[in-house]
């Protein structure tokens, strides 16, 4: 690929006798000689023209976007300005576009803002399309004939149009809504192609549509030129760089390919006979054969410029040790890439991989990869343009310091005493339920001759108690003792599984100890519960208090105290004193 001048090229044309006809904004028009070795700037003519087309009658037609339309006689040189249509109120339409010829020597123009004109040929009146501009929009900005379907396309501000009967009054019917069009071409199979505001699409003869834009490969989704090589690939100027659809595939051309221009011109581009391609831009022309345009790129090394670690840069012995660590709290790096040839940071996708694994490819264009919250360990960073050598450092990222390893070790011997202190308190409860256990199974209920004896409660009957009196109280004081666990013990369940009256219950023991049946069985817990702190060392009052049936430890308390003077946990006290001493 070569590229010649410096100016703003807007559009390109070559005439028959093999002339270059360029267009540059605020520049003019240059003609150059067909050998390329001369060139002459013409005056007279527009400063800014948009298109230039040639009729087939010795006119270069040179439309602008204030200036209108105007012919230059390739043969004189000479410049006719003023030659284009005028509105209804007979002023010369000042934006013109871009010209077409068709074969029937129709000559059409597209206006911005005025639609679409016609001048047959062997006329001198210009003809509005009203059926076009009346159902259409009247922003145009491209046109395309094809001779093989003697049919123009019309690309517009919002729409692609394909128009019919051009030698009658045109029907129009829209092929496109998406994207301002400008530029078009077909390719062998007669598929349309449009470079537009949103990528490009190609519409097949049978109105499928497919859509290329920067997902596919397309140096930017904006598209300006359009052209179709010998071999039916397409070539699309962008507002960033030149590509080739291939197929399925899109490449993009640029430094490593000699692309030499990055944001190319609207609708300026020309395919030669031979088979060269021409695109005009902001920093002149590209120009190239197609078949010596796909060879492979130079080779393009990655290199790493530069280091930040939390925000800041690293010291400069990373570069000569080609390793690096950083702190938790520095878990934030920053790797800066350069290329080893000078390359447009468009043309350059840098990819990484860590520790040998998949590579990953950053966004066209980037040059800064960002690595965060990486696990502690050491790591292995390799980076590269996928065209080249790779560029390979190591770095480790140091855990915090609540995460070391022997924090660590510190939370395992903590966690493993924390067991071990509650099997401990678990066993030594546990061994004190089971001697209260066994000292409740051990206590019995005796009697002798007129006494019945339970858990320290006397009962004393009357001398004349029968015996069926002296069995029943047995059965009493037996149930309330298999029982007394049981906090939801009630006088109606005593009765019932005793076999006697609530009334007749409550009249014996009123006489045998004048306590109702209810103080009778909170006295016999409170008892029993003496009995075990007395003989049970070390066991705990709450344990106490549900062994003997209460639910709540300090009702249990207060009960306790009420009967016997002082606390539970004094009164074990007490009797611990008393062991100790002996």
């Amino acid at each position: 690929m070569e590229v010649r001048g410096s100016n703003y090229v807007t559009t390109i044309c070559r005439t028959p006798d093999g002339s270059m006809w360029v267009g540059a904004d605020g520049d003019g028009i240059y003609r150059i000689s067909p050998d390329g070795k001369s060139s002459t700037h013409l005056s007279g003519v527009p400063h800014s023209p948009i298109t230039l087309r040639y009729d087939g009658e010795g006119k270069l037609w040179v439309g602008s976007a204030n200036d209108g339309l105007g012919y230059i006689d390739i043969f004189s040189g000479g410049y006719h300005g003023g030659a284009g249509p005028a509105d209804s109120e007979g002023k010369t339409i000042g934006s013109v576009y871009d010209v077409a010829v068709d074969k029937h020597g129709t000559l059409w123009v597209a206006t911005m803002g005025h639609g679409l004109w016609r001048k047959k040929k062997g006329e001198s009146k210009w003809e509005e399309c009203r059926y076009v501009n009346k159902n259409y929009t009247l922003w145009m900005d491209a046109l395309l004939y094809d001779a093989n379907a003697d049919a123009l396309y019309v690309g517009t501000y919002y729409e692609t149009l394909k128009i019919d009967r051009l030698d009658k009054e045109p029907k129009a019917g829209v092929l496109n809504k998406e994207g301002i069009v400008h530029a078009m071409t077909i390719d062998p199979h007669g598929t349309l192609w449009t470079a537009t505001s949103e990528g490009v699409f190609a519409i097949g003869p049978d109105g499928r549509k497919r859509h290329y834009s920067e997902a596919e490969g397309l140096g930017s989704h904006t598209a300006y030129s359009i052209e179709c090589d010998g071999a039916g690939n397409i070539w699309v100027a962008t507002n960033n760089g030149l590509c080739r659809i291939s197929g399925n595939e899109v490449r993009r051309f640029g430094t490593a390919e000699g692309a030499g221009i990055f944001e190319y011109g609207k609708n300026a581009s020309w395919a030669d006979a031979d088979g060269t391609l021409w695109f005009g831009g902001t920093e002149g022309i590209t120009f190239f054969s197609p078949d010596s345009a796909g060879g492979e790129r130079r080779a393009c090394n990655a290199k790493i410029a530069d280091i930040l670690a939390g925000g800041r840069p690293l010291s400069r012995n990373w570069r000569k040790d080609r390793n690096f660590t950083v702190g938790h709290k520095d878990n934030n790096i920053v790797i800066m890439l350069v290329t080893d040839i000078f390359a447009e940071p468009a043309d350059i996708t840098f990819e990484y991989s860590l520790n040998g694994k998949e590579a990953i490819k950053l966004p066209r264009g980037a040059n800064s990869l960002t690595l965060t919250n990486l696990s502690p360990r050491k790591y292995t960073l390799a980076v590269s343009t996928g065209n080249g050598a790779a560029d390979v450092i190591t770095f480790r990222v140091h855990a915090p310091w609540y995460a070391s390893w022997w924090m660590i070790t510190l939370y395992c011997m903590t966690a493993l005493s924390l067991a071990v202190f509650i099997i401990w308190q678990y066993y030594q409860r546990l061994t004190a339920r089971r001697e209260m256990l066994r000292y409740m199974q051990a206590l019995s209920v005796a009697e002798d001759g007129r006494r019945v004896i339970v858990a320290n409660v006397n009962v004393d009957l009357p001398s004349d108690a029968s015996d069926p009196d002296r069995a029943l109280m047995a059965r009493v004081n037996r149930y309330i003792n298999d029982n007394i666990s049981d906090s939801k013990l009630t006088i109606e369940r005593l009765c019932a599984d005793v076999g006697v009256s609530r009334s007749n219950l409550q009249r014996k023991l009123k006489a045998a100890c004048n306590l109702s049946p209810r103080d009778y069985i909170r006295t016999t817990r409170l008892h029993k519960a003496s009995e075990i702190l007395a003989s049970t060392p070390g066991i705990k009052v709450a344990d106490v208090a549900g062994c003997v049936g209460f639910s709540n430890p300090d009702n249990f308390a207060t009960a306790f105290k009420s009967v016997f003077g002082v606390s539970p946990s004094a009164y074990a006290r007490k009797y611990e004193a008393g062991s100790s001493n002996c």
